[in-house]
């Protein structure tokens, strides 16, 4: 059968803020891609984006695993699709982004979380 989304992501986050909603997608635990921010000049050109975000993502994050095939690090990917009324504001929508990032990827000392890596 076939399917959008071929592989299954090792991890998927979903990033929520003010300026911004978008995705981080990595194939392995170690893993390397990039972040593309995406901006929308028209509301018809946003909701398209908004759309096809989720596959925009996937399809970055598995082209980038397959050409890191060869290497330790696998794919990654993360997009970052900037809201309509924050088009001028895509240095403070990364950094919140890459913020909220690392609030779920960095485990608190004194946490519930269990981290099975014990890192």
């Amino acid at each position: 059968s076939s399917s959008l989304y071929p592989e299954d992501p090792y991890i998927l986050y979903f990033l929520l803020g003010q300026e911004f909603q978008g995705f981080h997608i990595r194939f392995r635990d170690i893993a390397r891609g990039g972040i593309r921010v995406i901006k929308s000049s028209q509301r018809l050109s946003f909701l398209k984006n908004m759309e096809g975000l989720f596959a925009e993502n996937y399809d970055l994050a598995h082209t980038q695993n397959k050409k890191n095939k060869d290497i330790p690090e696998f794919g990654s990917k993360g997009t970052v699709l900037l809201n309509r009324d924050a088009q001028g504001r895509a240095k403070v929508a990364f950094q919140k982004y890459i913020a909220a990032l690392l609030d779920l990827l960095v485990i608190p000392e004194k946490s519930l979380i269990v981290d099975h890596y014990k890192i």
